[in-house]
């Protein structure tokens, strides 16, 4: 165990033990207005948060811890982070003891994923998706208690390998399906090869990445960019960045069975 994490460890049990005394329910916790309710002492507007709440789907991914905030203190975990995988209303972290091993059992409300463990009813570890796509994890009503921050896991290349075909085009709000002699795409490392869209050419794409995108930039130009994104449910995204109100070519990963 590291430095960081052995002292992470202390506090997180002091922080766990002042819990088991109480200081109020989740409901009297939410329902109080001056209450923090985002980890970092600022009121949340309720309104607000219910306007824009993220739904269930929008937690699911994977994400990999890189801070733990007490108070004003913030402790980096540049080794052997805690993971944190969200899928449904189901999550499992590995590394924090405190939750165990066993995928933990969501609650939903008001764009918040919780859990309550199954033997205690005042203490509450609480999800929260951040507009950054950051999740929150902390635990409530505890005053003080430490924020843990977690940061979405980012495609490498190899997560794009495969081959694609184009289903749909998207023009804004206009949809238009590619029925008949679709468009192909194959990436493999950091070359891809497009058929059938001709603004693409015929030789291979030497594709750059960044941030968990892969692009290209024709040798001809330099504002304009092709831009691949994998999305969670094994699509892969074609835009033409950065123009405004550009066509988006959904490309579905191909059956390897079929």
């Amino acid at each position: 165990m590291t430095r960081n994490k052995r002292a992470v460890s202390w506090l997180c049990i002091v922080f766990l033990l002042a819990a088991i005394m109480g200081v109020g329910k989740r409901e009297a916790f939410a329902a109080s207005a001056d209450t923090p309710a985002n980890g970092a002492g600022e009121k949340v507007n309720q309104s607000a948060a219910v306007d824009m709440a993220p739904t269930p789907e929008d937690f699911a991914g994977e994400y990999t811890c890189t801070t733990i905030s007490f108070g004003n203190n913030i402790v980096p975990l540049d080794e052997d982070p805690y993971t944190l995988t969200i899928d449904g209303e189901e999550a499992v972290v590995v590394g924090l003891n405190e939750l165990g091993t066993d995928p933990l059992k969501l609650q939903y409300e008001d764009g918040e994923l919780y859990w309550i463990p199954p033997e205690e009813s005042e203490r509450v570890f609480t999800l929260r998706l951040q507009e950054d796509g950051v999740v929150t994890l902390t635990f409530d009503p505890i005053p003080e208690a430490p924020v843990f921050r977690f940061d979405p896991v980012e495609p490498t290349p190899e997560d794009f390998a495969g081959e694609y075909t184009c289903t749909t085009i998207s023009f804004g709000n206009n949809i238009v399906p590619l029925g008949e002699d679709p468009y192909t795409l194959t990436i493999n490392g950091e070359e891809a090869v497009v058929v059938g869209l001709n603004e693409l050419g015929t030789d291979p794409l030497k594709l750059q990445y960044e941030d968990g995108e892969l692009y290209w930039i024709p040798p001809e130009e330099s504002e304009r960019v092709f831009t691949l994104r994998l999305l969670e449910d094994g699509v892969v995204t074609l835009t033409f960045d950065p123009i405004p109100e550009a066509p988006v070519f959904r490309f579905d990963p191909v059956d390897s069975k079929g």
